[in-house]
């Protein structure tokens, strides 16, 4: 008992203090439209809205199929107990990495001694490809997936163990978190199937049928989750198609993938924020090192569960379906993020503790411990240097740029950090140098535009605008986006056009409603109002803000001004 509390506390070191110098970062990109502009997350009374809207939702109208609602509740708590003091925020993003690497160690000890277990723990704790999971607040998605997907994970396993229905029924509501805090996690049958299979090798041979049924429960919440994101969630559709790869070439791009990730944890050298895949092409080495990499993964799982080496084969079944959104990520072309590997990267850390601990029998002494130990010192120190990378979104920004100085997205955010600080001949520079680089991605020129209107260059505003409607001429964002350019401008009856029809194409946003409300109310449209502003409580009847309008309307008719 005295062991596992020193190795819960050792974890809790190594899980907590290579992160200490991220209380000093501000918020940085996605921070500001979830926390700062974000009104839902603002108030309590928007609880039952949040489990209602797409966590995009603040973006009216903006294509989404995101549905976070245990994120968005995280961030209210947080609201709640710190404001918008972002100390708070890392603290409890800090705080979700230290619980998942204690369940991480209870979880090797599955497969592993305490030991080896400890040791796959302490690297998973300092490893520096989680700082984008963890000091960038946004990324709280990863963590709190990853909490309830691992904590299923050891109830599900236990409840075997101990013949325990309670603790399979514990088990049900945690997978169901998890799918709540990020959709990757529809992936935990998957990872039940590679924790049960390895856990419990014997009961798979000789009562597969009553081993199979276990999974009927995990798979049935899987079915309430598509459920609920169809028909309570309002979520919205892309206007517009991405440039979505062929088949070879999404498979060439997935492969890509495979080896690069390798590659980080191995050697984290090049960490930064956005990592393109660029063009592929079957003379890439990367595709067939790939291949080499699966078909020794594939020979490698084999002979241990031939051999019931229950460590290698759970954590290269961790590890390959972890792997598996990569799938759907590759499809759009997206670079690759260093957080969408937080989970999956548990097998690889658990299959590096188990090849040191092979150390322990040429030494008497504990050397593989106290190697893996300074290993992840090393780790910790290069996870504490990337910390103030995230420093705040300038300092992301050009971090992020100078490693991909023409990409695109690159340019986008560092536009938006010199635009924050005032610094407009900057921005101006680099979503011009965007354009350049992608002229046919429509929310740079909505950047360009935006800039210029507080600039007060309100033709060259208006061409950005409408440059924007023209690549999406079906979102209605763009027609909300020109409909604020023309209330800036105190142009009502063109507002009032344009509102109207983003609200025909969205007709699901109380914010958008609201606005269209308010140009009706300017021109003494008083009916027309309120019949707006009602429609707008029926999608979020808690809102303060709408109640209160509604009252000012009501207020102005009994005194008839």
């Amino acid at each position: 008992m005295r062991e596992k509390w020193v190795h819960i506390l050792v974890v809790c070191c190594f899980a907590a203090l290579f992160y200490l110098n991220s209380f000093n970062n501000f918020f940085v990109w996605n921070d500001w439209p979830l926390i700062i502009e974000n009104f839902l997350v603002h108030d309590w009374s928007n609880l039952p809205e949040i489990f209602t809207s797409a966590f995009w939702k603040p973006l009216i109208g903006e294509p989404s199929q995101i549905y976070r609602p245990v994120v968005l509740l995280s961030f209210m708590a947080d609201y709640a107990l710190w404001h918008l003091n972002p100390w708070g925020y890392h603290l409890t993003n800090i705080s979700l990495h230290v619980a998942n690497s204690i369940l991480a160690y209870f979880l090797m000890r599955v497969y592993v001694s305490p030991i080896t277990a400890l040791m796959g723990a302490v690297l998973f704790a300092a490893h520096p490809i989680h700082t984008e999971a963890v000091t960038y607040i946004s990324g709280r998605g990863d963590l709190l997936m990853s909490l309830f997907l691992l904590s299923g994970t050891l109830a599900f396993l236990q409840s075997k163990k101990r013949r325990s229905r309670l603790l399979y029924l514990v088990s049900l509501p945690l997978f169901f978190l998890a799918a709540l805090a990020k959709e990757t996690a529809v992936i935990f049958p998957l990872l039940l199937f590679a924790a049960d299979i390895t856990a419990f090798p014997s009961s798979w041979q000789s009562q597969r049928s009553r081993t199979f049924t276990r999974l009927v429960g995990p798979l049935v919440v899987l079915g309430i989750y598509y459920l609920l994101r169809k028909f309570l969630v309002v979520m919205t559709l892309p206007a517009y198609s991405f440039a979505a790869p062929d088949f070879f070439d999404h498979l060439f791009l997935t492969l890509k993938a495979i080896p690069f990730y390798l590659a980080l944890l191995l050697f984290p050298l090049n960490l930064h924020f956005l990592h393109p895949l660029g063009v592929s092409s079957p003379l890439d080495f990367q595709p067939a090192l790939a291949v080499l990499l699966l078909a020794g993964a594939g020979w490698g799982l084999r002979h241990a569960m031939r051999s019931s080496n229950q460590a290698v084969a759970f954590a290269l079944l961790w590890y390959l379906s972890g792997m598996l959104p990569l799938v759907h990520f590759t499809r759009f072309n997206f670079s690759l993020l260093e957080s969408w590997f937080y989970l999956p990267s548990l097998g690889f850390f658990l299959l590096v503790a188990w090849a040191l601990s092979w150390l322990q029998f040429w030494s008497a002494s504990r050397i593989h411990l106290w190697l893996t130990l300074l290993i992840a010192v090393l780790l910790g120190g290069l996870t504490f240097s990337r910390n103030s990378d995230w420093k705040d979104d300038l300092q992301i920004s050009l971090h992020t740029n100078a490693a991909s100085p023409d990409d695109p997205v690159s340019l986008r955010l560092l536009g938006h950090a010199y635009f924050r600080r005032g610094k407009t001949p900057e921005a101006e520079k680099a979503f011009q140098k965007a354009i350049s680089s992608s002229p046919g991605d429509p929310r740079l020129h909505e950047n360009l535009g935006r800039l210029y209107g507080f600039l007060g260059k309100g033709e060259a505003a208006l061409a950005g605008y409408q440059r924007m409607l023209a690549l999406r001429p079906q979102d209605p964002y763009s027609y909300w986006r020109m409909a604020r350019f023309y209330l800036e401008k105190r142009d009502f009856a063109e507002a009032e056009k344009y509102f109207a029809e983003a609200a025909r194409r969205f007709p699901y946003s109380s914010e958008l409603r609201n606005d269209l409300a308010q140009v009706y109310y300017i021109q003494g449209k008083f009916d027309e109002a309120r019949s707006e502003l009602e429609a707008a409580l029926r999608i979020s009847p808690y809102s303060p803000i709408l109640r209160a309008n509604f009252q000012r309307l009501l207020d102005r008719g009994r005194s008839g001004k």
